[in-house]
Formats: C-alpha cells, sequence, structure tokens
C-alpha cells in the first residue's frame, strides 16, 4: 500500500473515531439523564426485568443515535468520515490500477 493510501485509511479511522466518540458521549449522557434500570429482586420477575431494560437499553440506543444524527457537528463529522472512506477507497483503487498496469506484460509487435 502507497503512503497516499494508507494516509487516506488512516483519515477514515480518525473520522469514524471522532464519530464514534460524539455517539458514545451522547449514549452515556442520556443513560445519566434517565437512570440505571433498578435490578431486580425477585426470582419470578427475573425475566419480565431483563427484558424491560434490553428494551429500555435499545431505546435508549436509538434515541442517542437519533439525537447525534441531528446534531449539526456530529452529522459534519459523519459526512467527513464518509468523505474520507471514498478517498480511501478512490486512493486504494487507483493504487490496485497501477499495480496491475505495471506487472501486465507489455504487448509487443
Amino acid at each position: 500500500m502507497t503512503d497516499r493510501s494508507q494516509d487516506a485509511w488512516n483519515e477514515v479511522d480518525r473520522r469514524f473515531s471522532e464519530f464514534g466518540r460524539i455517539l458514545s458521549e451522547r449514549y452515556r449522557k442520556a443513560g445519566q439523564e434517565r437512570g440505571a434500570p433498578a435490578e431486580p429482586e425477585e426470582a419470578r420477575r427475573k425475566l419480565e426485568e431483563a427484558f424491560s431494560a434490553v428494551t429500555r437499553q435499545l431505546d435508549l440506543a436509538f434515541s442517542s443515535v437519533g439525537d447525534t444524527i441531528r446534531d449539526p457537528e456530529a452529522r459534519d463529522t459523519l459526512k467527513q468520515a464518509g468523505k474520507a472512506m471514498v478517498d480511501a477507497l478512490s486512493s486504494t483503487a487507483s493504487d490496485v490500477g497501477d499495480q496491475i498496469r505495471k506487472r501486465r506484460p507489455s504487448a509487443g509487435p
């Protein structure tokens, strides 16, 4: 892989890591605002409590994603991550094409 391609993929990593950090912060903040689910105390209610907790966590996760996507900074970060990925794919495809052309035997007379 050329330095150009490596740099492009490093940019993809950086951009998606930043978006993940923003999403993680939103998820943690939403969880703190809603409070942690209580632990079930009765054995017969454990399944119901567990299902309820999973449902709340899924709701929290999807709400965090929705809130994050609506945030202009997060949306811009995700847009930049997507652009970085397209640039990295383009650069990699170009490198692969260069390598194929270098290895292809030239057609002589």
